[in-house]
């Protein structure tokens, strides 16, 4: 995560890399008999494992990619500035979600969004039906950004905190959806290269982006000043609020790799 805005404190996710062994060529084979043609992937299975077989330099990432730190930072920055003329609840939804864009999203989801373009320009010339994983985690991705960034600028435009909440709703729906795609068994790291997550890990980042997103839905669906309003909202911001602390270190170290260029 930030698959999601939470997870276990201390938890780190370790990323397994296979090492594929190709076979040396026999040349002497090639020029008596001629070239042979290249090996086809059969199965998706076969697709995914041929990543690993490739070499170690990524490919640059595209602008796409390179887009999404700035729409995070523009929404945080937004939502920051509801907040300073919010009050209760309703601020602390704000605040906690423009500074998870800022301190974590920013840094997260433009990695996970390259990575998986990496993953994908890895597997050039395969047909879309036979990249397997790599297009499974690609396919995740693009709908955790996409319904995420839908979830922020509903926040940032609604003048209600209702309205707030119900794009809180939506941003947390992006992530446990995530989840439910298969995320967990596809994913790949910055690099374009397998590295699943462990299935008790998955189970607690998702069920944790699930009460988050209950947290956001009730908050929405009770009346202002209402005990519901109020534990919801705080229940979100709480979730919040540990994301944006547990990408801080990510984001600090991108800054300042930024500021000694």
């Amino acid at each position: 995560m930030y698959a999601p805005c939470f997870r276990p404190p201390m938890m780190s996710i370790t990323c397994a890399l296979s090492i594929a062994y190709v076979p040396a060529t026999n040349f002497a084979a090639q020029t008596t008999l001629g070239p042979r043609a290249p090996p086809t992937i059969a199965s998706a299975k076969q697709a995914s494992f041929a990543v690993t077989a490739l070499p170690a330099r990524a490919p640059p990432v595209v602008a796409s990619a390179k887009l999404l730190p700035a729409a995070n930072v523009g929404l945080g920055a937004a939502l920051l500035q509801r907040a300073a003329h919010a009050s209760g609840d309703s601020r602390a939804v704000l605040a906690s979600t423009g500074l998870l864009c800022l301190l974590n999203l920013a840094v997260t989801d433009n990695a996970r969004y390259a990575g998986a373009k990496r993953a994908v320009a890895m597997l050039d010339g395969v047909p879309a039906s036979e990249m397997g994983l790599a297009k499974r985690w690609y396919d995740c991705v693009k709908v955790q950004v996409v319904g995420q960034l839908c979830g922020l600028v509903w926040m940032v435009r609604s003048r209600s905190a209702a309205g707030a909440l119900r794009g809180a709703a939506t941003f947390m729906a992006a992530n446990v959806l995530f989840f439910l795609l298969g995320a967990a068994e596809a994913k790949h790291d910055v690099d374009g290269r397998p590295a699943p997550i462990k299935a008790s890990v998955a189970r607690f980042v998702l069920i944790t982006d699930g009460v988050l997103l209950s947290g956001a839905l009730l908050g929405a669906l009770c009346g202002a000043g209402s005990v519901g309003r109020a534990v919801g909202s705080y229940v979100f911001a709480a979730g919040c609020l540990i994301g944006a602390a547990e990408g801080a270190p990510k984001t600090i170290a991108a800054v300042r790799k930024l500021a000694s260029r």
